[in-house]
């Protein structure tokens, strides 16, 4: 595997590849990590060129070609204070060792000289980082194939960029892969028949439309012919819709599939919706019952045409379905009905989103009381409890306050990859009352940061290019201006009480392509904590969250603010739009995440305390939840971004 490949996969887990050898100038490599990126190493002195490099790729940053030729780093020091003794008793902060040379730390006021503007932690985001040798990596990754195989929802773009390089590394070792549309890209992937045979019908049409598009008339490929046609012989018949069946039937006759003809007399929608028009709703439940978790997935439709006796019966039917999708429907109930509801679908293998317009609210049917919802939460989360208590134990488990914070990697975000990226919906605490966010990208013509403004009863304003210069929030917040090149960026300076006290509840940030989807080129976004906004327009050690954006659409939804609370919201999503300015409606899509209850309803701290044995030292557990706890030997820590293992103890 090309070091490019170990850089990709090593670097958002916080692990750097040591070189082949020895560096004279590893230390001076530290210091630029530490002063330009907040990179600390757990040992300096493996490092090498080629992790400065990681570093530049892994932030989008570039750094001067200077530096190579003489690595010497005069950001706060001398050149004569760089000497390698002084150097690196820059890596004892608190009687820390961080470094297998121990008899070298002596001088450790030298850290005041180097951070003479962060000395309160404002302003620097430190981030531990192991240098690790090839066959260190090597365990990491084989983790990091077993945790995806692990999924019930399909992967991100990158995710899936991720498994790539690892089926391409040879660290697929015949795992279950356990979701379908997960088994459909690893057959893509590796042209491997057994995974088509995994499949059902259904399965195949969808991986026609992710190969294909849903375009009429097709356009296949060769290579996408060949891979329908042996998915289509090998898949297994399966009840169909009307318009699956129809476009099962156009992939046989396209790829010369030796199959029969299949039709849709097996539909369980369609013989569902008849049960329900002849009033057995009860009925309707126990068919779609025997087919998987489609009564979980239809049991609001289902109920909100019940009689009133028939709800028990309803709801005693449902065996609950898998733990994700039993999560989904109690994050679904947990929504606020009042407005427009947000539908997330699959369209050409991306995220697509769609809000609900005025006339289809007042069409809606599928409407349940209050007291009947509550009362269906319960009897969720009691079967959840139950299996999560079945299942196994993960012995002795620490989990930190700020897992409270985190959600349930439940969506598929439109990137899931960045510098520590959590979950969609998660929350991460403000540390002041200034933040600057951002957007910057190589290689993309005419990027546009815009933001939406709420004060939670109705009234939205935004933020960009078109009205920025007449400043219509004052100085509460400040828009960089608009950059139309193609190496670019734009920021804005968002003063929190100021905007507060104009009456805003929360700010939804967005990027929009201006005639161009975001898929081209590198683009980032990210937010920095500030302890003013009298400071470096860029300082890559500040940032706190940075996504890495990519998707077939025009517009991406990266995270909001919530003024009243001080939290960042993690948003992440890809918009199914295609136009080119944003508008104030653009935030519907946040409007789940920015209700406090979505964390409230269950969290990763409540869901990972049913996964073992609680306790309340970090030291005793076996697996320790936290951001900076340092495993001891035996014991495994996991991050809040660590999302590919959070899944894990989800499903």
């Amino acid at each position: 595997m090309l070091r490019n490949d170990y850089v990709r996969l090593l670097s958002p887990r916080r692990y750097l590849l040591e070189g082949k050898k020895t560096d004279e100038n590893a230390y001076y490599y530290a210091a630029y990590l530490a002063n330009h990126f907040a990179v600390i190493v757990d040992n300096p002195a493996k490092l090498c060129k080629e992790n400065v490099k990681d570093m530049e790729t892994y932030f989008g940053l570039s750094i001067p070609a200077s530096f190579y030729k003489n690595p010497q780093d005069t950001k706060y020091y001398t050149c004569e204070e760089l000497l390698v003794e002084q150097l690196v008793s820059y890596f004892m902060i608190e009687g820390n060792e961080r470094s297998e040379y121990p008899e070298l730390f002596k001088n450790p006021e030298i850290v005041e000289k180097v951070l003479p503007d962060y000395a309160d932690g404002n302003e620097f985001n430190e981030r531990k980082y192991h240098v690790v040798s090839k066959e260190e990596a090597d365990v990491i990754l084989t983790e990091a194939m077993k945790n995806y195989c692990g999924y019930t929802r399909p992967w991100s773009s990158d995710e899936k960029e991720e498994v790539k390089i690892l089926l391409r590394g040879d660290y697929y070792h015949d795992e279950q892969v356990k979701c379908r549309d997960n088994i459909a890209a690893m057959y893509v992937m590796s042209g491997d028949g057994s995974f088509a045979s995994q499949l059902d019908r259904k399965d195949v049409v969808k991986l026609s439309i992710s190969l294909l598009g849903d375009n009429d008339p097709l356009v296949p490929d060769s290579e996408s012919v060949a891979l329908l046609k042996l998915a289509a012989t090998v898949a297994k018949p399966c009840p169909m819709t009307k318009k699956q069946a129809k476009y099962f039937n156009k992939i046989v006759r396209f790829s010369g599939a030796d199959v029969q003809k299949a039709d849709n007399s097996r539909s369980p929608y369609a013989i569902a919706k008849k049960m329900v028009a002849k009033g057995d709703v009860v009925g309707a439940a126990r068919y779609l019952n025997e087919n998987g978790s489609l009564l979980l997935r239809n049991i609001v439709w289902l109920i909100s045409r019940a009689k009133e006796g028939d709800v028990d019966e309803i709801l005693a039917i449902s065996d609950g379905g898998s733990p994700v999708a039993s999560l989904q429907l109690l994050f679904k109930l947990s929504s606020n009905e009042s407005g427009g509801r947000v539908f997330k679908f699959f369209s050409n293998g991306k995220i697509r989103t769609h809000c609900e317009t005025d006339k289809e609210i007042s069409l809606r049917r599928s409407r349940i009381s209050e007291e009947v919802r509550e009362k269906i939460k319960k009897i969720v989360l009691d079967k959840l409890h139950k299996y999560y208590a079945s299942a196994t134990s993960y012995g002795k488990i620490y989990v930190s306050e700020a897992f409270k914070k985190v959600a349930i990697p439940l969506n598929t975000s439109a990137s899931g990859k960045g510098i520590d990226v959590l979950p969609t919906g998660s929350r991460i605490p403000m540390k002041g009352d200034f933040i600057r966010v951002f957007c910057y990208w190589h290689g993309v013509f005419d990027l546009d940061l815009a933001i939406v403004f709420g004060d939670g009863y109705g009234t939205r304003e935004k933020l960009n290019w078109e009205n920025y210069a007449i400043k219509p929030f004052g100085d509460s917040v400040l828009l960089s201006g608009d950059d139309r090149s193609s190496d670019g960026a734009e920021f804005a300076d968002i003063d929190v009480e100021k905007l507060k006290e104009l009456g805003w509840k929360y700010a939804v940030v967005l990027v929009n392509g201006y005639g161009e989807k975001l898929d081209r080129g590198r683009i980032y976004c990210g937010y920095q904590d500030k302890k003013d906004l009298n400071t470096q327009v860029w300082m890559p050690e500040n940032i706190t969250m940075q996504m890495h954006i990519k998707g077939d659409s025009n517009q991406f939804t990266a995270f909001a603010v919530d003024l009243e609370r001080r939290e960042i919201v993690v948003l992440n999503l890809l918009g199914g739009r295609y136009n080119d300015v944003a508008s104030s409606s653009d935030a519907n899509v946040a409007s789940a995440y920015l209700d406090p209850g979505y964390l409230e309803t269950l969290n990763m701290y409540d869901l990972l305390s049913m996964r073992g044995e609680l306790v309340n030292d970090p030291e005793k557990a076996d697996i320790v939840f936290d951001a900076e706890y340092e495993a001891k030997e035996g014991q495994t820590a996991i991050r809040p971004w660590d999302v590919e293992r959070l899944v894990g103890f989800v499903s």
